[in-house]
């Protein structure tokens, strides 16, 4: 409950403001983004069959709508990972609207 009440004060702040949505914002102490209501994923599966370089795999290509830019994926399995979930945080550089894993 406190983490939605802080993001609740946050969006009145960063829209008292003038803000742009998708944009990021130093809200007490904090940066925070703001996502665009109409942002969407849109994601696929990419299946790769062994070679002799790599084993058979699975990859999930991940892109939005609107170019928010993605600094983390949360992916839960249950019996693929280990602890059941997987994340996945780009390098500052590599952060994009797209995604890889």
């Amino acid at each position: 409950k406190q983490w939605y009440q802080r993001r609740v004060r946050a969006g009145k702040e960063v829209q008292a403001s003038g803000m742009k949505l998708g944009s990021t914002a130093d809200v007490q102490g904090q940066q925070m983004g703001v996502i665009p209501a109409n942002t969407q994923l849109q994601t696929s599966l990419q299946v790769t069959t062994e070679t002799e370089n790599t084993p058979s795999h699975v990859q999930l290509l991940i892109n939005t709508t609107n170019n928010t830019q993605i600094k983390a994926v949360m992916i839960f399995a249950e019996g693929i990972f280990n602890g059941e979930s997987h994340v996945v945080h780009p390098p500052i550089g590599s952060i994009s609207s797209s995604l890889s894993v």
